[in-house]
């Protein structure tokens, strides 16, 4: 007991080796979020949370992502558009290579339930096939990716319920071997 505690921009050693245990990252790669998220703004990291747009700034993997608004609506514990660091560790943890499949479809299906109603219907689908193709506004394009959603659905949806349930989505994912490549970032 009497013994000091070492600090990483307010974070003791404790809380980092629970980090650790909790999340699919290294202490290396923790200790560097960490000082992305400080660097934002001189703050308290057990109590702050800073704006999505801040967290974006920083790194590329978000600026550049389709999914971005939904990753921001997704990973805020407080649903405020704000993050806080353990919301970034959540986030990066996801994105990590080591983060088993599992996971991994767990948090796309989230990302891809627009609606947010636990399952995921041809609107939802839709907006996938918009963000990940920069969608276009003509009468032929609608139609096109409305087709291409269905097509999407009537593949997937092996409940014949005209949704894809989380089930049905991670069956899904297990037939594509990209998936996982496409659903990770190195921090």
């Amino acid at each position: 007991m009497g013994g000091k505690s070492s600090r990483h921009y307010g974070l003791t050693d404790e809380k980092l080796i629970e980090y650790t245990e909790l999340t699919y990252l290294t202490r290396t790669e923790i200790l560097h979020l960490l000082k992305l998220f400080v660097d934002i703004d001189d703050i308290d990291i057990e109590y702050h949370r800073i704006a999505f747009g801040e967290i974006i700034s920083r790194f590329p993997q978000l600026e550049h992502n389709p999914f971005r608004s939904r990753i921001r609506r997704v990973f805020s514990s407080k649903k405020d558009d704000c993050f806080s660091f353990e919301d970034l560790l959540d986030y990066a943890s996801a994105m990590s290579d080591r983060c088993p499949s599992t996971v991994k479809s767990a948090w796309a299906f989230k990302l891809y339930d627009f609606d947010e109603d636990g399952q995921l219907g041809l609107d939802d689908i839709v907006h996938v096939i918009k963000a990940l193709t920069e969608y276009r506004t003509t009468t032929e394009s609608r139609i096109d990716v409305n087709q291409i959603a269905q097509i999407v659905l009537d593949d997937m949806d092996i409940e014949s319920n005209s949704y894809i349930s989380q089930s049905a989505f991670k069956h899904g994912l297990e037939k594509m071997p990209d998936f996982e490549h496409s659903f990770t970032f190195k921090i």
